[in-house]
């Protein structure tokens, strides 16, 4: 292989595909990138069993071939080096990558081409496009409720569900729920429902940087696949096995309280509280007080207590729930509105919605009514 390219071109192939590489491989070869020199581009591929990620770029390529370097090595080392440009070099007969520049050259020992695994190739049987933006923002704003386990139970994954002209996401570690919906354009008819690592759609938002193209989906019955491709990136993951259970039974719809609350205020009271309320389950009361105040308190924590105010627009003058701090302030740092509506239901689950809009729901249980009543898995 002999090919040059830009730096930066380079330093963002390599943080892209980054999260694909397996952190603790069974095998030592997942640990590392697959580069492939072809005409005029550079391919970076990152596999860990349960997700691909691949991106390309545009290089002078004066000899085509492919080699698997370690990822993070090779991330490093491109971030340390200052030249504009670099080049990346093997020989024929050696194990090393040469990376060098205007700074001078780096040798990288190289995996066994042969050991990497195939790319897989789809047949797509269901289809949609949907603007890359509004899908980045869903995703996070929807996976910041998943587990964060490394089995595949359904609740460290994200449900999507593609009917007419939505697409709607949700996930649950099973005392929280997010769901965003978002409008795509869909080739086929019908239903599609499938669950997708919240792992791997985390890092949508890394591998797409640079790229301003429509995101497109496809889904895969046969390997069980499912893709999303925008320009020169492309993210291949897993479809799990089995039903997302039914997470509607937790929002509330009878005896509803609603508040309105300015989004950063109330953000900065529950950091504040936060500081006092334990680590572990970090329970909080949230109180509609009359028709102007929103009260956060915590007691019985070994640091103190604390008591803090905010002015809201309540419809009702009274109302109470008992939630995980911790988890309702991830759903506030999710969402980018000025204001935010709060629903306190009749079973004392709270409700976030962005205001204006419906399109993203965030849901925290009440730390006194055990999710199991609910929430079925």
């Amino acid at each position: 292989m002999r090919a040059k390219c830009r730096r930066e071109d380079l330093r963002r192939a390599l943080h892209g595909t980054l999260p694909g590489a397996a952190v603790r491989p069974e095998t030592t070869i997942l640990n590392h990138v697959h580069v492939e020199a072809r005409a005029k581009a550079l391919v970076f591929t990152t596999y860990n069993r349960e997700w691909w990620m691949r991106k390309s770029i545009e290089a002078r390529v004066d000899e085509a071939g492919v080699l698997v370097a370690p990822a993070r090595l090779m991330t490093d080392i491109v971030d340390a080096l200052a030249s504009a440009d670099l080049r990346l070099d093997t020989q024929p007969d050696s194990n090393e990558l040469t990376v060098s520049g205007d700074d001078g050259e780096i040798g990288i020992r190289c995996g066994f081409v042969d050991m990497y695994p195939h790319f897989p190739q789809l047949k797509a049987d269901f289809t949609a496009t949907v603007p890359a933006a509004p899908l980045v923002r869903a995703v996070q704003q929807t996976a910041v409720a998943a587990a964060r386990t490394l089995d595949q139970s359904a609740l460290a994954g994200v449900h999507l569900r593609f009917e007419n002209d939505r697409l709607v996401m949700a996930a649950s570690d099973g005392s929280r729920l997010a769901e965003h919906q978002l409008r795509v354009a869909l080739a086929n008819d019908g239903l599609v429902e499938l669950t997708l690592p919240a792992a791997a759609l985390r890092e949508l938002h890394q591998l797409l940087i640079g790229e301003s193209a429509s995101v497109r989906i496809e889904v895969a019955a046969t390997g069980n696949l499912a893709s999303f491709a925008a320009g020169n990136s492309l993210l291949v993951a897993s479809i799990w096995e089995g039903s997302y259970p039914d997470y509607a039974v937790l929002i509330p719809v009878d005896g509803v309280s609603r508040t309105r609350v300015l989004r950063e205020d109330l953000l900065a009271r529950l950091r504040a509280a936060l500081l006092l309320a334990p680590s572990e389950g970090s329970p909080l009361s949230l109180r509609l007080v009359g028709a102007g105040r929103l009260v956060l308190s915590t007691e019985g924590s070994e640091r103190g207590n604390g008591r803090l105010e905010l002015a809201a627009t309540n419809e009702s003058p009274e109302a109470q729930v008992l939630v995980d701090g911790a988890a309702l302030r991830a759903g506030l740092e999710a969402m980018d509105t000025v204001s935010v509506d709060l629903f306190v239901g009749a079973d004392r689950h709270l409700v976030v919605r962005s205001v204006p809009g419906d399109d993203h729901l965030y849901l925290v249980v009440h730390k006194q009514r055990p999710p199991s009543i609910d929430f079925q898995v």
